[in-house]
């Protein structure tokens, strides 16, 4: 007796030979807008079981180099302060050096000399006094000159100055004094000092008087008068007649 194979049924074949459709719950769970637990949210908050990101260290200082040691140190100072303290010395020298022309170009500036002058007649503060321009480059421009009475033996008075008057130049029409040339003035100490009184020689013989002179020297500005005093005089009654001289060293 021959046995009769089974054949499977239609409903078993299909389902047998066609793939399995994901159930509804499945599909809901593979949709790609559904979150997982290790997708962010959403709104942009990490979810509660998503690992925390690492907090950055921060970075270490480098490390300090070591100290030099103590001659080292001192010897770096030593070397920053070379150049300045060679600078300082630089200026002291070059200011020092100006200073010096300066006073150079003082000492030698040309100055006014006063002769000798005698005393003939009448008193000897009444004579006319000579200045000469020794010098043979400069002019002495807008010369001024004071006579000034330096002491008065048993009087008191010391240096009481008047102005000279009647400047004359021995060059006719002559304004400034030429190298080489003169001129004459007055001291009128009798109406500049009431105190001298009338007795002239006594008077004369017991004074010291010298001159300030007061000028310019072209081309320099005239803001800048250059000054000079004389030597100081007296009545010297060794030369006959007597005349003004220089006062002699002690």
């Amino acid at each position: 007796m021959a046995r009769k194979s089974r054949k499977p049924s239609a409903g078993k074949r299909a389902s047998s030979g066609a793939p399995r459709k994901p159930s509804s719950g499945a599909a809901a769970k593979a949709s790609p807008g559904a979150p997982t637990r290790s997708s962010p949210s959403a709104s942009g908050k990490p979810s509660p079981g998503a690992p925390k990101p690492a907090r950055a260290r921060p970075a270490r200082p480098p490390p300090l180099p070591p100290a030099l040691p103590y001659d080292q140190q001192l010897s770096q100072a030593a070397r920053s302060l070379a150049v300045p303290v060679w600078q300082v010395l630089n200026g002291i020298i070059l200011a020092t050096a100006f200073v010096g022309v300066l006073v150079g170009l003082w000492l030698l500036r040309p100055t006014p000399t006063f002769p000798a002058v005698e005393v003939a007649t009448g008193s000897p503060f009444d004579v006319r006094f000579r200045v000469v321009n020794d010098s043979g480059f400069a002019t002495l421009a807008n010369l001024r000159i004071t006579c000034v009475l330096a002491s008065l033996r048993g009087s008191g008075l010391t240096d009481t100055a008047v102005a000279a008057s009647d400047l004359a130049f021995e060059t006719p029409g002559a304004s400034r004094l030429a190298p080489g040339e003169a001129a004459t003035f007055t001291c009128p100490f009798h109406a500049g000092i009431p105190h001298l009184g009338r007795n002239d020689a006594g008077v004369a013989q017991r004074a010291e008087i010298y001159f300030h002179s007061e000028y310019d020297l072209p081309p320099l500005p005239g803001w800048f008068p250059i000054t000079a005093n004389s030597a100081k005089f007296i009545v010297n009654t060794q030369f006959l007649p007597p005349r003004w001289t220089v006062k002699p060293s002690p």
